[in-house]
C-alpha cells in the first residue's frame, strides 16, 4: 500500500508542477530517457524503463505527432529507428530536470540522509527482484505454452 501511495504523491506533485504543460507525466518520462540516451532505439527504451511495447509504441506516436521527437532510420537496420529530442522538446525536458531535482531537496530537507539511501537501496533491490520474477514467470509459461503443442 505504502509503494502505491508514493507512486501517486509523487504523480501528484510532477501533475501539479508541470500543469498546463502539452505533455503529461506519462510521457515525460520517455522524453527524460531520451534525453539521457539520445538515440535510444523503441524496443531499448522498451526493455530500460520496463514498459511493455505498446505502451512505448502509443506514447511515442503521440510525441512525434505533438513534434517533441524525431527519428532517424537505422542505416544498417533499415526496419529500426533511433530516437532524438527535437528543439521543441528541450525546455520541456529541462523543466521536468527541474521539478525531478526539487523533489529530491525537498525529500532531503525532510528526511534523514542515511533514510534516503536506504529508500534507494530498497527501490532498487525490489525493482530488480520483481523484474527478475516477472521475467521468469514468463519463460516458464512460454516452456509450458511449448509443451501444450
Amino acid at each position: 500500500m505504502e509503494t502505491s501511495v508514493l507512486y501517486r504523491m509523487i504523480r501528484r506533485y510532477y501533475d501539479d508542477a508541470l500543469a498546463g504543460e502539452p505533455v503529461g507525466t506519462g510521457q515525460l518520462v520517455f522524453l527524460m530517457y531520451i534525453q539521457k540516451y539520445p538515440g535510444i532505439c523503441p524496443q531499448e527504451l522498451a526493455r530500460m524503463g520496463c514498459f511493455d511495447r505498446a505502451t512505448v509504441t502509443k506514447a511515442l506516436k503521440r510525441l512525434i505527432q505533438e513534434g517533441f521527437l524525431r527519428c532517424e532510420v537505422d542505416e544498417k537496420d533499415r526496419r529500426s529507428y533511433h530516437l532524438f529530442l527535437t528543439d521543441k522538446a528541450v525546455p520541456l525536458v529541462e523543466k521536468c530536470s527541474k521539478v525531478r531535482d526539487g523533489l529530491c531537496d525537498m525529500l532531503a530537507h525532510l528526511c534523514q540522509e542515511e533514510e534516503l539511501e536506504m529508500a534507494k537501496k530498497v527501490s532498487h533491490t525490489y525493482a530488480a527482484a520483481l523484474k527478475q520474477y516477472l521475467s521468469d514467470q514468463k519463460k516458464a509459461a512460454t516452456r509450458k505454452g511449448r509443451k501444450q503443442t
